[in-house]
């Protein structure tokens, strides 16, 4: 296996924070199962949230944040996420299922 030895991107910290949301909602054996299909999907949403990102509009960016709000709904209703928030600050609520 090939390690990498630059610095993570943005492409990477969503790709983590989608497989860390994704291992949030699994049972231990079924999440680390396929381990290698986890990893794509992680970078499948990672790649859409950038494309989304890419757009520029103010829209986009709303519409990224509201699909956060909705996952972390999903993952961790007792948090109630706000739109108010930054993606960054949603992300962490995604990832740890901690309030910001």
């Amino acid at each position: 296996m090939k390690i990498h030895s630059q610095p993570i991107d943005l492409r990477d910290y969503f790709a983590t924070a989608a497989m860390q949301g994704e291992l949030s909602g699994q049972s231990a054996e079924l999440t680390w199962s396929n381990e290698q299909h986890l990893a794509e999907r992680a970078y499948v949403v990672a790649d859409a949230m950038i494309a989304e990102r890419e757009k520029g509009s103010v829209e986009s960016a709303d519409q990224i944040k509201q699909m956060l709000v909705s996952k972390i709904n999903e993952l961790h209703p007792s948090i109630c996420p706000s739109l108010n928030l930054s993606a960054e600050q949603l992300i962490f609520q995604l990832t740890t299922g901690k309030p910001f």
